[in-house]
């Protein structure tokens, strides 16, 4: 049965904005390989350029969503990144966060670009 996912549309639209508003965003994995094959395993000249705006879906710990902006979006605090946790995923609620995380989504931890047209609607419906 597949997994829903629920995020908090406000804080979402926070990283939305944030990736947008970045001239600058850091690629994936396989979005690196896509741009420059299979040798390219380290940061390339221009991969921040050439990667689109969007939001990162985590599993790491829990199951998050950040965006690939850069400079990166960071808390009050200076020192750790804005991330807005799926309902139910967040490992500060217990060791079973982390157990149920990777039931959901598998158990290995992954990073997941999401980008395209929903990113440009959350802005459009709420600007």
């Amino acid at each position: 049965m597949p997994t829903l996912l629920k995020f908090k549309a406000i804080d979402v639209k926070k990283l939305v904005d944030h990736a947008f508003a970045c001239k600058l965003h850091g690629p994936t994995g396989v979005q690196r390989l896509d741009m420059y094959g299979p040798v390219a395993q380290e940061e390339q000249p221009g991969e921040l350029t050439r990667t689109p705006p969007g939001l990162l879906l985590v599993r790491a710990g829990g199951i998050y969503l950040l965006s690939n902006g850069t400079p990166p979006l960071m808390l009050e605090d200076g020192e750790h990144q804005y991330v807005v946790y799926a309902e139910g995923y967040d490992p500060a609620f217990g060791e079973e966060v982390v157990h149920r995380s990777r039931a959901a989504v598998g158990g290995d931890d992954f990073l997941e670009f999401l980008g395209g047209d929903w990113c440009k609607e959350i802005r459009d419906d709420h600007h």
